[in-house]
C-alpha cells in the first residue's frame, strides 16, 4: 500500500514525463501494429500460394505414379487375357489335366510375385464351373459354390456390364482355413462377354500399398488423398472405411463439382462447417479416375500460424522496449525543463535567476545535441533505403538473365530425353526449387510446362514440314514413352498426331 502511494505521488510529480511517455508508446505501438500487419499479410499470401503450388505438384505426382503403375499393369494383364495360351486354357478349356494345373498355378504365381501391388489372382472357367486361385504362397482350384472369396463369384455372376476396376472390401478365409484376409482390394476384371457366368481373369491389387505410393510426400498433415472413378465410387482413400463408397450421387458438393467440371485439372477453395478447404484435382482419361487432394487450410497453415505467434511476441517485446526507451528519453529531455520551472518558481534573488539561466543554457545545448542526432539518423535511413533499392534492382536483373539462360538451354537441349529441371538448374548454378520459383514468377508458367511446350511445338513443326513417322519425331523431341507422348499431344491439341498432320496438310492445300 505504501509503495502504491509513493508511486502515485511520483507520477503526479512527474506528470509531464509520463504524458510524453504515453504519447511515445501509443505512437510506437500503432506504427508497429501497421508494419507487422502489412508484413504478415504479404508473408501469409506467399505461404498460401506456395501451399497451392505444392498441392498441385502432389496431385500431379500421384496421377503420374498411378498411371505408371496401373496402365502398364493393365496392358500386360489384358495381353495375357487375350493371347496367353495358359490363361486362355484356364478360362475356356474342358477336362483340364493335372499338367495344365501346374502351368496355370505357375503363371498366376509369377504374376503375383513379380509385382508388389498384386495381392492375389483368380481365373474362372465357366465350362468346368471352377476357380483357380493363388495368393500368399497358397494355390488351388475350387468349385464356384465353394469359392471362399464370394465377391469374385458375384463378379462373374453379375448379369449386367462389369467395370474394369472394382474397389472392394475383401474379408474371407481360404478353403483350408490357412489364409485369413481382411483388406481393401482393387480388383481388375477381364471377361470376354458381359453376361452372367462369363469366363474371367481377375487380379486383385492391394489398395493399402497403392495408397502409400500415391500419398503426399510433401505434407505430413492436413492433406488427404482420394481417388474416385467417373461414377463417384471411391477407389482409394487414406480412410479404409471410405473404400467403395459412392460420393458422386449429388449430395456431396465437392465431388459432384469435380465430376461435372470440364477441365481435366483445376483447383478451388470452399468452406464447410467453419473450416476452409483447398481442393486440387486431375482427371485421367486413360484410367477413368480422378485424383483429388483435399487440404484443411488451418492445418496446412500451422507452420505459418506458429511464425505469426512468434512475430506477435516479438512485437510485444519491441513495444515493451520502446516503452522503456521512451521513459529514459522523456526523462532526460524534460527533467531539465521541469527543474527549470521549479527553480523559476522558487526564485527570490538575482543569484537564483543566474542559476536558472545556466540551467536553461544546459537544456538548450541538450536540445541542439538531440536535434543533431535526429538529423544523422534520418540521413542514415535515407542511405539504407537507397542501398536496398539498388540491391533489389540488381536481383531482378539477375533473375531475368537466369530465366533467359534456362529458356536458351531448353531450346538447345530439348531433344535430350534426360533433360530435367535439375539439369537446367545445375547448368545455371542454382537450386532446382529456386529456379522453379523465379521461372514461374517471370514467365507465368512452370519450368516443366515450358519444356513440354518446346517439345510439342517441335513435334508440330516436324509433322507439318516432314513425312517422318510420328514415333521417330517424338523420339527426336525427347519423348521416351511413345504412349505417354500420344496422350500428352492429344491433351495439348485435342487431336492425335496423325489427325493433326492430316488437318494441317489439308489446310495448306486449301490455302494454296
Amino acid at each position: 500500500m505504501v509503495f502504491v502511494t509513493r508511486l502515485l505521488r511520483y507520477i503526479k510529480r512527474n506528470s509531464l514525463i509520463f504524458r510524453t511517455l504515453l504519447l511515445f508508446f501509443v505512437a510506437g505501438s500503432f506504427a508497429m501494429f501497421l508494419v507487422s500487419g502489412f508484413i504478415m499479410g504479404i508473408v501469409k499470401q506467399r505461404y498460401i500460394n506456395e501451399i497451392e503450388e505444392k498441392s498441385r505438384q502432389f496431385v500431379e505426382q500421384s496421377y503420374n505414379i498411378a498411371e505408371l503403375l496401373l496402365e502398364p499393369l493393365y496392358n500386360r494383364l489384358y495381353q495375357m487375357f487375350s493371347s496367353d495360351d495358359i490363361i486362355i486354357t484356364a478360362m475356356y478349356g474342358e477336362h483340364i489335366g493335372k499338367t495344365d494345373y501346374g502351368e496355370i498355378f505357375k503363371k498366376l504365381r509369377e504374376e503375383v510375385k513379380n509385382n508388389s501391388l498384386i495381392r492375389s489372382a483368380y481365373i474362372y472357367n465357366s465350362s468346368e464351373d471352377i476357380f483357380f486361385y493363388y495368393f500368399d504362397g497358397a494355390s488351388g482350384v475350387v468349385k464356384r459354390e465353394e469359392m471362399f472369396d464370394r465377391a469374385a463369384v458375384r463378379m462373374v455372376e453379375a448379369p449386367d456390364d462389369k467395370s474394369i476396376f472394382l474397389p472392394r472390401k475383401a474379408v474371407f478365409t481360404d478353403k483350408y482355413g490357412i489364409n485369413a484376409v481382411d483388406e481393401n482390394w482393387i480388383s481388375i476384371f477381364f471377361g470376354l462377354n458381359r453376361g452372367a457366368g462369363t469366363p474371367a481373369f481377375i487380379v486383385n491389387v492391394d489398395q493399402d500399398r497403392f495408397q502409400k505410393l500415391i500419398e503426399s510426400p510433401i505434407f505430413d498433415k492436413g492433406q488427404e488423398t482420394v481417388v474416385i472413378d467417373k461414377n463417384g465410387i471411391i477407389i482409394s482413400n487414406s480412410d479404409p472405411a471410405m473404400i467403395n463408397q459412392n460420393v458422386g450421387g449429388g449430395s456431396d458438393y465437392v465431388y459432384r463439382k469435380i465430376l461435372d467440371a470440364a477441365p481435366l485439372n483445376d483447383y478451388f477453395s470452399y468452406r464447410e462447417g467453419g473450416t476452409d478447404y483447398l481442393v486440387v484435382y486431375k482427371k485421367s482419361p486413360s484410367l477413368g479416375w480422378v485424383f483429388i487432394g483435399l487440404g484443411n487450410k488451418s492445418k496446412l497453415l500451422e507452420n505459418f500460424n506458429e511464425t505469426q505467434t512468434i512475430m506477435t511476441l516479438l512485437s510485444v517485446l519491441f513495444m515493451t522496449a520502446s516503452l522503456v526507451i521512451s521513459f529514459f528519453v522523456a526523462r532526460s529531455t524534460y527533467t531539465p525543463l521541469q527543474n527549470l520551472m521549479q527553480t523559476v518558481h522558487d526564485i527570490k534573488h538575482q543569484k537564483d535567476i543566474d542559476l536558472s539561466m545556466k540551467v536553461y543554457d544546459e537544456l538548450q545545448n541538450e536540445y541542439l545535441d538531440l536535434k543533431s542526432n535526429v538529423r544523422k539518423l534520418e540521413s542514415g535511413i535515407e542511405r539504407f533505403t537507397e542501398m536496398k533499392a539498388r540491391a533489389v534492382a540488381v536481383s531482378e536483373i539477375k533473375k531475368a538473365d537466369w530465366v533467359k539462360i534456362a529458356d536458351s538451354y531448353m531450346d538447345e537441349k530439348f531433344s535430350d530425353p534426360a533433360l530435367s529441371v535439375e539439369m537446367i538448374a545445375e547448368h545455371i548454378g542454382l537450386s532446382p526449387n529456386y529456379l522453379r520459383s523465379i521461372f514461374k514468377a517471370v514467365k507465368g508458367v512452370s519450368l516443366s510446362r515450358r519444356l513440354t511446350d518446346v517439345r510439342i511445338n517441335y513435334v508440330k513443326k516436324m509433322l507439318i514440314e516432314t513425312d517422318m513417322h510420328v514415333h521417330e519425331i517424338a523420339g527426336n523431341a525427347g519423348f521416351v514413352n511413345t504412349k505417354h507422348f500420344y496422350v500428352l499431344f492429344k491433351q495439348y491439341t485435342g487431336l492425335t498426331a496423325e489427325m493433326f498432320r492430316k488437318q494441317e496438310k489439308q489446310n495448306e492445300k486449301n490455302e494454296s
